[in-house]
This record gives structure tokens, C-alpha cells and sequence, in this order.
């Protein structure tokens, strides 16, 4: 993707990412080998063709970052919480801190481009009410017995 990319702004963002990726796999390889595990084979030079034509889009690229920023805050909270080792919750702080970085950033190019889209919003009722009755529970359907 970051051979095609021509828009500098969401080069700099794959670059970033590219960083952080690196940084990563060197550190999967030391836990690895601090626990004896074979490291495991990734992709090699060979597995892609340099000089390619073009496959996706700068936008589409921006867009695959920011997605995958968000499922990295999510998968990193997630293995904050469930690991014991001290020096793998401090790790996955780090990431989980680089991916919210990550985030912004994409999210921040997103809107000076004129690319994010904010989700549907509701319009804010003119006062608070107190709850009369359940009937919003079935949307004015009538209730079935079970």
C-alpha cells in the first residue's frame, strides 16, 4: 500500500503505522524467545510483488488505518485486562497509548479532508421527563404473554 500512497498526509499516517508494526513484531520475538517458543514465520520479501499497480485508493488506505486503529484500542484493553505478566500489561499500555495516538491522527486527517462521516444523531428532546409507563419497552406494539 505505501508504494502507491500519494497524498503526503496519509503516507505519513502508513509510515507511522509501519513503525509501530515493527516495533511490535521485534517485541513478539523477545517474549517469544523469553519463554521458548519458536518464532513464528511471517511474510517474507517474496510474499509481495514490488512496483505493483495501484490496488486501493488513498482514501481507502486512510480508512483501513483508522478501522484498524480502532480494533487495536479495543483488542489491547482487552489484553491489558487479562494478562498477569507485569512486563506484558506494561507493554500492551504502550500499544494500547499508540494506538490511540494512531487514532487520532487518522481521525484528525479524516475531518481536515472532508472523509469523516459522524454517525446519525438524535435530536435532544426540549426537557427531561420522568417514565409514565413501559409502553417505549415494545414501540407501541401490543405485548405478547409469554
Amino acid at each position: 500500500m505505501m508504494e502507491q500512497i500519494v497524498d503526503r498526509d496519509i503516507l505519513d499516517l502508513s509510515e507511522y503505522a509501519m513503525s509501530l508494526s515493527i516495533k511490535h513484531v521485534e517485541k513478539a520475538k523477545e517474549f517469544f524467545r523469553s519463554e521458548g517458543y519458536p518464532i513464528p514465520i511471517g511474510f517474507k520479501d517474496n510474499d509481495y510483488t514490488p512496483n505493483s499497480p495501484q490496488l486501493f485508493y488513498d482514501v481507502f488506505c486512510l480508512n483501513y488505518l483508522n478501522i484498524m486503529s480502532l480494533h487495536c484500542c479495543h483488542g489491547y484493553s482487552g489484553a491489558i485486562t487479562t494478562s498477569s505478566r507485569l512486563d506484558v500489561r506494561n507493554y500492551f499500555t504502550e500499544c494500547l497509548a499508540s494506538s490511540v495516538e494512531l487514532c487520532n491522527r487518522t481521525k484528525n486527517v479524516l475531518q481536515e479532508k472532508g472523509l469523516f462521516h459522524r454517525p446519525p444523531n438524535i435530536t435532544p428532546p426540549e426537557r427531561a421527563e420522568y417514565v409514565v409507563d413501559n409502553n417505549f419497552l415494545v414501540d407501541g406494539l401490543e405485548r405478547q404473554e409469554l
